[in-house]
């Protein structure tokens, strides 16, 4: 319409005009003809447009200059409507030169920033991009307050395109940053902020980036807007997919869900209605007020359509932090995750992840919580197999073999034939065989493989079904189990460990050469596995076995080397340790303890180095550097609990230097009564018996003496000139300067009195803990009370021991506390014995607790429960000192019981014991005759009765209670002579009279 109204006036201002290049027309007449064919074909219209500006071109009247400035204006609307028709680029670069000449001509015309937004657009269609970023600038630097909103919001749309295309993006920032200012409309602003973000994500600015996110943080238009916080989300995402994490958990923090964006709108809502319900503004307000409400109820409407993203920016949250490895905030983050959204639909990942970041944080009983709730959940499915893969780990980890059990039984039911089963049945069986229940194993395996035959988890069957052989000695049956999944399974993940357990059976099998050949070769064609380390152990110990000290050596060297566990190093060490000794390479020996002190110092086998040091260097005669290393390793090693090393270390200290002084002192009066009293040495040279007797009394009488006395030995024939046999008087004292061999001796045996500590055990031992107790060292003073009570007779109530000091104690130590707290309360001292049982059965004391168990069920009356504590002794710990006196127990608990039969059989295995002859002996066949006895099968009592008085009747203890049981059964049957007669058998040994039944004996002699 606007041009219409322009050519109907260029036709008027033409009728006076006569024509030039168009004779035929005068000046009305083409404006004219323009003017009916400028809308439908601009093409016609301009030549005639042409013509005009040609004959009006330099005119100077007022009239003339006007007609010449419309028709300039009108020749660049034409080529425009020209490109509108035909999409010919070429039409706006043609009208380009009008417009340029217009905006240069006419600067003062109303129509001036029209005709400048006219050549940018002109620009901007024939996409010479350059040329319309610097007309879109000079559009906003001279009419950026006159134009309006709208068209100023399609001038930097515009604009934003020319930059990118001509890649001028960074001449148009500072543009862009000015119309941030509030005074703009909500939509310019929020165009230059995306702007901004655009380009500052598009050259990485993360200085620029920053800035903005101030400005929106500041601006509560940008902070609420929808769009924008989408805008941050999306760049949050793109930030952590580059891995720049803190940034992205930045933008996610500065994300505010729609929720609270509808909270604030409808606020601001609330707010407004009630000002114009009120009528609480003035006048002039109203409409804006009303404007106001109504862009907020389209907001509101907006916001309430818009998707919920709340879950996933938490979500995005939780991971980034995960990601940053802020690992203790992201599992708290997850676990909000669960508990804001529990019906999300994607709840079962929410709970997954958080399942996963507690395990990553280490905090076990909450993943067990969380694992245990989404497998409640029988909805839940997606991720049931890695959770229940991950608990039944957990599960092992805390040692519940039961369920561990329970989740392997049911998932090996429901998925017999999927990896999880495998998983399953790999957890169970490593939780057994750690908890050594291996017959568990051996029960429960091989029926879920008749259940399942082709089921997956066959391989895990064989692999620990095979352990489980070997660690109950059943070689045999272990290398058909592992040659089984070798053959079935060569692609198993236990294909290699299989292979090396063969060596480990045959090994077990005393097939050595087997052993070492298929070890050697398992070494060479796994490099690198897990069970190098355990490969070279065993090779080391084939090689001690042959006497290969080197090789030996050297193999036990690679079990550290190769990373292997503190428990084969300990063994790599200790046998090495003990092949040196055996080899008199002593130096090498203290210096490889010493070596493994100072590389695991705190390994719990760390006093037991200690302890074999000591022992050396004492069995070397070094007594001083064995009380040093006592004294070292009491120091070092005696505040933790985890082995009894250190109590070992306290007793050996007290049992040597006891041992030390009574060899001195033993030594030193059988050296000078020897030489002093003829009568006792002609007894010691001529009196066999006699001399055993008194070496059995004085025990600690050097060996190398005892053997000097013995016919035909140097010292013996120095003695025998000078000793009569049958002598009553003494005769003259000896010189020890004439018998080289007993100055030597006591020499000896002084020198090492003199490298004894300066004081003995018990005052040392009571002044370290006083210095333990001030140190704080509480298990060591708890320790040091142990020896003190026990060696010391220091006096210890049950009072002054309770939970405190149990939580202190090692082993040994709480076996000791057990044993004083039993007077007071048995049940009790049963508990922490038992907890000796479950936490060190490996341990020295173990043996030691299961001898105060049974003993305390022997004064409770349970004979059934005694006897089997007393069996375990005999079974696991028969090297133990204790196993003797448990064994003996054991018959007697079962006699109490009134299982005759079953204690005849313990008796009888204490007498096939031969390193065990003597009075246990003696003991042993008596109370098998009161076993028949109370069998009433008299006549085998009476022949083991008669085998003991006769068997052994230098005991005179047992020999007597046989000859009273045998004599009185002799009188039960009449037969008094012969009772007589074996009452007066006893009464006639030497020794009777050492018995406490002499009198009885003799009474019931006078009586017959």
């Amino acid at each position: 319409m606007y041009c219409l109204l322009c050519l109907l006036t260029l036709s008027c201002l033409l009728t006076a005009q006569q024509v030039k290049d168009f004779p035929e027309l005068d000046l009305p007449t083409l404006g004219t003809r323009a003017e009916a064919v400028f809308t439908s074909d601009p093409s016609e219209a301009i030549p005639y447009m042409l013509e005009i500006k040609g004959r009006l071109k330099g005119a100077m009247s007022e009239e003339y200059r006007t007609i010449y400035r419309e028709n300039l204006y009108l020749l660049g609307l034409a080529h425009m409507r020209w490109y509108e028709l035909t999409k010919d680029a070429q039409q706006l670069r043609d009208g380009i030169v009008f417009w340029d000449e217009f905006i240069q001509a006419f600067v003062a015309d109303s129509r001036h920033p029209l005709a400048m937004m006219n050549r940018a657009d002109c620009y901007f269609g024939a996409e010479n991009w350059s040329a319309a970023v610097d007309a879109y600038l000079h559009i906003l630097q001279l009419y950026r307050v006159q134009v309006e909103p709208q068209e100023l919001y399609e001038i930097l749309q515009r604009l934003v395109l020319s930059a990118n295309e001509a890649s001028r993006q960074q001449d148009i920032v500072g543009v862009f940053k000015e119309f941030l200012d509030p005074r703009y409309s909500d939509q310019l602003r929020l165009f230059a902020l995306n702007t901004l973000f655009d380009r500052a994500l598009e050259i990485e600015g993360l200085g620029a980036l920053m800035q903005l996110v101030v400005e929106i943080n500041r601006d509560r238009k940008f902070r609420y807007d929808l769009g924008l916080n989408l805008r941050l989300l999306n760049t949050g995402d793109r930030f952590e997919e580059d891995e720049k994490y803190l940034e992205a958990s930045l933008l996610f923090a500065m994300v505010l869900p729609v929720e609270q964006l509808l909270f604030a709108v409808e606020d601001h809502l609330i707010a407004i209605e009630e000002q114009l319900f009120r009528r609480q503004f003035i006048v002039s307000q109203a409409d804006r007020l009303v404007q106001q409400l109504n862009a907020l109820r389209a907001q509101r409407l907006e916001l309430v359509v818009a998707p919920r993203y709340t879950a996933n920016l938490r979500w995005r949250q939780a991971r980034v932090l995960r990601l940053m490895g802020r690992t203790y905030e992201a599992y708290f983050a997850f676990v909000r995750l669960i508990q804001e959204f529990p019906q999300h639909k994607h709840i079962e990942q929410f709970r997954y992840a958080a399942f996963l970041q507690a395990i990553e944080c280490g905090y076990t009983a909450e993943a067990i919580v969380l694992a245990e709730s989404y497998l409640n959940e029988s909805a839940f499915f997606e991720f049931e197999k890695p959770i229940a893969t991950q608990l039944s780990i957990l599960y092992q980890q805390k040692q519940d073999v039961e369920k561990v059990a329970d989740l392997a039984d049911e998932f090996l039911h429901r998925f017999p034939y999927d990896p999880v089963a495998t998983q399953m049945a790999h957890s169970l069986g490593q939780t057994l065989f750690q908890q050594g229940d291996t017959e568990r194993i051996l029960d429960t395996f091989p029926f879920w493989v008749e259940e399942f035959p082709e089921g997956a988890f066959v391989e895990s069957v064989d692999y620990w079904s095979g352990m489980a052989f070997l660690f109950t000695g059943a070689f045999s049956s272990a290398l058909t189990a592992f040659d089984r999944l070798i053959e079935s399974n060569p692609g198993s993940i236990y294909y290699l460990e299989a292979r090396f357990r063969r060596g480990v059976a045959y090994f077990g099998m005393a097939e050595y050469a087997t052993a070492r050949e298929i070890i050697t070769a398992w070494l060479a064609s796994a490099p690198g596995h897990a069970l190098q380390p355990e490969a070279h152990m065993f090779l080391g110990d084939l090689d001690a076995m042959d006497a290969l000290v080197e090789t030996a050596l050297q193999h036990y060297e690679l079990v550290e080397t190769l990373g292997g566990t503190q428990a084969l190093i300990d063994h790599a060490y200790f046998e090495s340790a003990s092949l040196l000794l055996a080899n008199q390479r002593d130096a090498e020996h203290d210096a490889l303890l010493e070596r493994y002190l100072d590389r695991f110092p705190a390994s719990p086998a760390a006093a037991e180095a200690v302890l074999r040091l000591a022992e050396a260097n004492f069995a070397r005669g070094r007594i001083r550097a064995a009380f040093d290393y006592y004294s070292d390793g009491i120091q070092r090693f005696g505040d933790g609990i985890e082995t009894d090393h250190v109590d070992q270390l306290i007793d050996a200290w007290w049992k040597t230097d006891d041992e030390v002084r009574q060899r001195c002192a033993q030594t030193i009066a059988f050296i000078e009564q020897l030489l002093a009293d003829e009568v006792f040495r002609s007894e010691m040279l001529y009196n066999r018996v006699a001399q055993l007797g008194y070496f059995s009394q004085n025990p600690q009488i050097p060996e190398d003496l005892q053997l000097a006395l013995v016919i035909r030995q140097p010292l013996y024939e120095q003695l025998e000139p000078v000793t009569r046999v049958d002598v009553s008087v003494a005769g003259a004292a000896l010189d020890i300067m004439d018998f080289e061999i007993l100055r030597v001796i006591r020499r000896r045996v002084e020198a090492q009195l003199r490298q004894l500590p300066s004081a003995p055990p018990a005052s040392l031992f009571a002044e370290m803990r006083l210095s333990a107790r001030a140190a704080g060292q509480d298990t060591l003073a708890l320790r040091l009370l142990r020896a003190l009570n026990l060696r010391a007779a220091l006096e210890v109530s049950p009072v002054q021991l309770g939970q405190a000091e149990v939580d202190l104690a090692s082993p040994a130590t709480l076996v000791w506390i057990a044993g004083i707290k039993a007077a007071e309360d048995p049940f009790v001292a049963r508990g922490w014995l038992l907890q000796v049982l479950r936490q060190a059965p490996e341990s020295s004391a173990a043996a030691r607790a299961l001898f105060e168990l049974g003993q305390l069920e022997l004064e409770l009356g349970y004979f059934d429960q005694a006897a089997d504590f007393f069996g375990q002794i005999v079974e696991q710990y028969f090297g133990s000192e204790l196993s003797r006196r448990a064994a003996m127990l054991r018959a007697d608990a079962l006699r109490s019981a009134r299982r005759y039969e079953d204690a005849v059989a313990a008796y009888t295995l204490i007498i096939q014991q031969r390193d065990w002859r003597g009075v246990l002996w003696a003991e042993a066949t008596f109370k098998i005759g009161l076993c028949f006895l109370s069998l009433n099968e008299t006549g085998k009592a009476q022949g083991f009765f008669e085998r003991t008085y006769l068997g052994y009747a230098g005991y005179p203890e047992w020999s007597a209670q046989a000859v009273l049981e045998s004599g009185q059964l002799l009188e039960a049957q009449g037969e008094i002579e012969s009772a007589r007669n074996t009452y007066q058998f006893f009464l006639d040994l030497p020794a009777a009279e050492e018995s406490s039944f002499y009198d009885a004996i003799r009474q019931q002699v006078q009586s017959l």
